[in-house]
């Protein structure tokens, strides 16, 4: 086996060189006044993959020997300044004295000290690096957030109360769809599974009947605001987010979304009507110069916005063609 030769620097009388052009191949070159060491592109072709890769090694080996280097030189300078500190402190002559501290302001001890306090220090999210220097001169300096821990027990209380907060907000909002769903559990629950199952085999037949001997009335007192609670969850609430923030209408903004809120959905025989309460500093020109955004998101052929109040727009979402309206002459 061939022994690969080792050579060393051990000296700063040197100097590093970098070649190359347009069309040239590049060249890095360390020479002294005993030897010289070069490093160019593999075999003198194109520049490859791995050609990259040494260079990023180099260039980051580099960095670090800058850093250790500027590191070292900072502590050596301010031991000795340290060093002659303590020295001056013990009686000496006036002459004496003058030298130890009015050091002339172009010696290299003094732009050293000078330069010193400047180096940036990095730190890292999280606990302070102790060993890392940045080598960039404008590198931010990042601090960890504070982190507050939130005990458990207040933690379950907030949850609590937003689960209530928000069974109170569906019971008010949905009375009729919300009673469908819980009135055959509270059977259950209090007189036996019969009755529950009786109400479940005998609502739904209920229901059907009325629909069919008197349609409309079932349709005004029931069946749309089932269909409007069944759209809400289904249809709008799944898709709000998405939706506002794709077409511009929502903002994410450090981690936290601002979105406009659906306060009502009602139906009607043809179309969805959806009241939004909008964002501060919104107008309605925002809302309408994305209706085609809206209708595509909601899966509705066209979308029309109307001001229902201050702050508030009503969208309407078609299912089917309106009802035309003719006059009798």
């Amino acid at each position: 086996m061939r022994a690969s030769p080792d050579v060393s620097f051990c000296t700063s009388d040197m100097s590093a060189k970098a070649f190359g052009g347009d069309g040239e191949r590049p060249f890095l070159t360390l020479s002294s006044t005993e030897a010289q060491m070069t490093v160019t592109t593999t075999g003198g072709g194109p520049v490859t993959e791995r050609d990259v890769n040494l260079a990023r090694e180099i260039f980051a080996a580099s960095a670090r020997y800058l850093a250790d280097c500027e590191r070292l030189h900072t502590e050596q300078l301010a031991g000795s300044d340290q060093a002659g500190q303590d020295k001056a402190a013990w009686p000496v002559s006036g002459a004496a004295r003058s030298a130890n501290f009015r050091r002339p302001l172009g010696s290299p001890s003094h732009a050293n000290s000078r330069k010193a306090p400047s180096l940036m220090f990095k730190k890292l999210p999280g606990d302070e690096a102790q060993h890392l220097v940045s080598t960039t001169p404008d590198t931010a300096v990042v601090f960890r957030p504070a982190v507050v821990r939130t005990p458990a027990a207040l933690t379950i209380l907030i949850f609590t109360w937003r689960l209530l907060a928000g069974l109170v907000r569906l019971l008010w909002r949905h009375p009729i769809a919300s009673a469908v769903a819980l009135t055959p559990g509270a059977l259950t629950y209090f007189y036996g599974w019969r009755w529950g199952l009786g109400l479940v085999v005998l609502v739904p037949l209920g229901l059907t009947t009325w629909c069919l001997l008197a349609r409309p009335s079932f349709l005004r007192l029931v069946g749309w605001r089932l269909l409007a609670w069944w759209r809400l969850v289904w249809i709008y609430r799944r898709h709000w987010q998405p939706v506002m923030i794709i077409s511009g209408l929502g903002r994410h903004l450090r981690g936290r979304d601002y979105l406009p809120r659906i306060v009502r959905v009602t139906c009607t025989s043809w179309a969805d009507l959806v009241t939004v309460r909008m964002l501060t500093g919104q107008s309605v020109k925002d809302w309408a110069d994305r209706t085609d955004h809206l209708a595509h998101g909601f899966g509705a052929r066209s979308c029309r916005v109307s001001i229902a109040r201050s702050g508030r727009l009503l969208l309407v979402f078609p299912r089917h063609t309106a009802p035309s309206r003719t006059r009798s002459g």
